[in-house]
């Protein structure tokens, strides 16, 4: 038995022996790091939600801190990783300004007039809070570790009287003109350089409290090139189609967007969202031209912000549909896809999916959510997440997924 024991001994000590466990030993380390490395390159699968906190405004209290916050649970619940918060209502400011009137909203659906017994608290005066309401949002969304941008639609401006802009109103000579003269009050022309001057300007208040993303929201606009009949885009047009040589000042405005955003001296990341997606798509010149300002480079993520698909087949239709826009950007930018709430603005979200295919709401967004990760997408994204539209087993199916099957990016 000793002499067994004395070999043994000599065996773990001969220099074979220690030269076979020491590749052992350095060949398992190359596997084990290489897998802790893959894990930690590898993105999270994004869940971006759209915030409009007037919209949660009968139920919290969204002039302050604890309301805003208790908007942010509501957005965690359904495993949110990013906020898109809206910090404009029309012309009219959510934050505190130093260009723009404040947002007062004390029209006819002021939150005093709802017929039942929730708590209220007042008119709604987001623009003279005792506090910066985007700087302190910013501030609450790196405390949890969340992505934080702005979801600011493409016109500062709406058609409703209530919500324009001081600029607006004090700039007549930059409104949109119709072919017959007709003015629209709406929106000012981006062909006019104090136009963009203004807009970055804006810009600039918002980069100054931190954001991560800007999101430009291209489905809530009253922008038409029919009303883009003014004197600097008349004076370049040299024939061929109107509406084309129109959105190409759009492109221009996208390109000092982008500029001014790299000029910033911080990573700040450009969202576009586009109101439709169909099958085939080729050329985008006569609208948002959103394929160039992928070839230019301009763009770090598209937003879908719905897709054609087919009563036939709702889930087999999206399912191609997601995966042509995913081939069709082809890695030259990311990309979220739907997991919409509403039927509104022509399109069709999780009621009509329910409505065609038998399942419940909840069913649907998971569906989606796995396709939508299935077909390599970045992530998706919840249009809108108003107070309890998905509903709390919707919420809690979402957040499941984001931190389960779906928690990466497929690779």
């Amino acid at each position: 038995m000793a002499r067994l024991r004395r070999a043994i001994y000599e065996l773990f000590l001969s220099p074979s022996f220690c030269m076979i466990r020491f590749f052992e030993l350095f060949l398992f380390g190359i596997v084990a790091t290489s897998v802790v490395t893959v894990a930690a390159d590898q993105p999270r699968f994004e869940v971006a939600a759209w915030i409009d906190h007037f919209d949660f405004s009968l139920h919290y209290d969204t002039e302050t801190v604890p309301g805003l916050s208790a908007i942010l649970d509501h957005a965690e619940e359904a495993g949110s990783n990013t906020i898109w918060w809206r910090t404009h209502a029309g012309g009219r400011v959510r934050y505190q300004s130093q260009l723009g009137p404040g947002f007062h909203h004390d029209s006819i659906i002021d939150k005093r007039l709802g017929f039942d017994t929730r708590d209220v608290y007042g008119w709604v005066h987001y623009g003279e809070t005792d506090f910066d309401m985007l700087r302190e949002v910013v501030r609450m969304c790196r405390q949890r570790g969340l992505k934080v941008g702005v979801h600011w639609p493409f016109e500062e401006a709406h058609f409703h009287s209530f919500s324009l802009g001081q600029f607006n109103l004090e700039n007549p000579q930059y409104w949109g003109r119709a072919e017959d003269g007709s003015l629209r009050m709406s929106f000012c022309s981006i062909s006019h350089e104090k136009v963009i001057q203004f807009r970055l300007a804006l810009l600039d208040e918002m980069l100054k409290r931190g954001i991560d993303v800007l999101y430009l929201d291209f489905m809530r606009t009253t922008y038409n090139p029919h009303f883009e009949h003014v004197e600097p885009i008349q004076a370049a047009y040299q024939g061929g189609l109107w509406n084309k040589h129109a959105f190409g000042y759009v492109t221009m405005y996208m390109r000092r967007i982008r500029k001014h955003l790299d000029a910033s001296g911080r990573k700040v990341e450009l969202v576009v969202g586009i109101p439709a997606f169909q099958s085939g798509v080729k050329d985008t010149s006569t609208g948002w031209d959103w394929l160039k300002w992928i070839d230019e480079g301009l763009v770090d993520t598209l937003n879908i912000i719905w897709i054609a698909w087919d009563d036939k087949d709702p889930f087999g239709s999206t399912r191609a549909l997601y995966r042509e826009a995913v081939q069709l950007v082809d890695g030259r930018c990311r990309v979220l896809l739907p997991v919409r709430q509403y039927n509104h603005y022509a399109t069709r979200g999780l009621p009509a999916y329910e409505r065609v295919s038998g399942k419940t709401q909840t069913e649907v967004a998971s569906e989606l959510m796995l396709i939508a990760h299935d077909v390599g997408a970045d992530g998706i994204a919840l249009e809108c997440l108003d107070y309890n539209n998905y509903v709390p087993a919707t919420r809690r199916a979402i957040k499941e997924a984001a931190e389960g099957v779906c928690r990466w990016k497929k690779n």
